[in-house]
């Protein structure tokens, strides 16, 4: 059996002004195309976050970090996801340094600049 208490609507009022400030924050996001990090916060708190934005378009949301210092993080998406941006960033690293075969045999790490 789980008990709840709640001195003044504090979880209420806690609610309300995380749903504020996920929409400020998702705004900024938007406006900036710049990742915003939130403090730590418990695990419902970021859950407030997560719901409260699921809906909005051009952001995504997802957590970092361990506890007790877990955070949300409010991600412009655009038209790619944080999940692509990593898949670029690889792709782009891959074709600036492409191995080639040596004289000797063993692969060598070439600086490709002229590769677009």
């Amino acid at each position: 059996m789980r008990i709840h208490i709640d001195a003044e609507h504090y979880r209420a009022k806690r609610e309300e002004s995380l749903k504020r400030l996920a929409n400020k924050v998702a705004v900024k996001v938007v406006k900036y195309r710049r990742n915003v990090t939130l403090e730590p916060m418990n695990a419902y708190e970021r859950h407030v976050i997560h719901a409260a934005l699921q809906d909005y378009p051009d952001v995504i949301t997802y957590s970092t970090g361990t506890e007790p210092n877990r955070r949300t993080v409010v991600a412009f998406s655009g038209a790619s996801t944080h999940i692509d941006l990593k898949r670029r960033r690889r792709t782009v690293l891959h074709r600036r340094f492409a191995f080639k075969k040596g004289p000797s045999g063993p692969a060598v790490k070439e600086d490709c600049h002229d590769i677009p």
